[in-house]
């Protein structure tokens, strides 16, 4: 949208006509760095000024008209009254599940629960077992141990089962909390005409310019300006 023209830099504007006008800026506002314009809020709840299906092949300056920005940024008090709409530019945060939730959630499979009906069945002709080994008064001990190897090798199986989903389960919150550590907490966004770094990204609103340098991580979902 932005390109250099001897001593002056020229931008494509929206005509009333949905045309396009060019107009010369002072180079005072031209910046070498990476210029992008964010598309949506991470934690939205609605829509940006105009629902905008396809940002990444959207022409830009019909994408400039639909979130109703332009190259100067929004301004102060737009950009608080986007932040009230669509909230915080973060990750929501998952409260996650208990233990005792994530140990239930592994015997809800099928598999674990047939696996249990037949530890169940066995325990039971195991007791059978061991009441007639105590009626004919012989082997008891012995019988008591065979009778129920079985069951309880099932058991353990499940049990080891359950305790390796709920390990899985706490890494992948784990991983999300991480994913979380990695946002960016500042950013170099366009307000009111002028670049302001220090900028909290949570704070960023669909419209707003940002400015990213060799190193930077990107702060939210954005299309790239020059």
């Amino acid at each position: 949208l932005r390109f250099r023209g001897g001593s002056t830099e020229i931008q494509a504007v929206p005509n009333d006509d949905g045309g396009e006008q060019k107009q010369e800026l002072p180079n005072s506002s031209l910046k070498n760095d990476t210029t992008i314009v964010t598309t949506s809020s991470t934690n939205a709840t609605s829509v940006s000024p105009e629902v905008v299906d396809d940002p990444g092949s959207t022409p830009v300056v019909d994408l400039f008209t639909k979130l109703q920005s332009s190259l100067d940024g929004l301004s102060q008090e737009e950009a608080k009254k986007r932040l009230i709409l669509y909230g915080k530019n973060v990750l929501d945060a998952d409260p996650g599940k208990s233990t005792f939730d994530l140990i239930v959630e592994q015997f809800e499979d099928k598999l674990v629960q047939i696996l249990l009906a037949v530890a169940l069945l066995s325990a039971i002709f195991s007791v059978m077992e061991v009441r007639q080994a105590a009626a004919s008064q012989g082997g008891l001990e012995e019988a008591l141990w065979k009778a129920f190897v079985e069951p309880m090798v099932i058991l353990a199986i499940l049990v080891i089962n359950a305790a390796v989903g709920v390990w899985q389960s706490k890494s992948a919150q784990g991983s999300l909390e991480a994913l979380q550590k990695l946002q960016p907490s500042l950013a170099t966004v366009l307000r009111d005409g002028e670049w302001r770094s220090g900028i909290d990204a949570a704070d960023l609103v669909p419209g707003d310019i940002v400015e990213l340098r060799v190193g930077d991580k990107v702060p939210a979902d954005a299309r790239l300006l020059q």
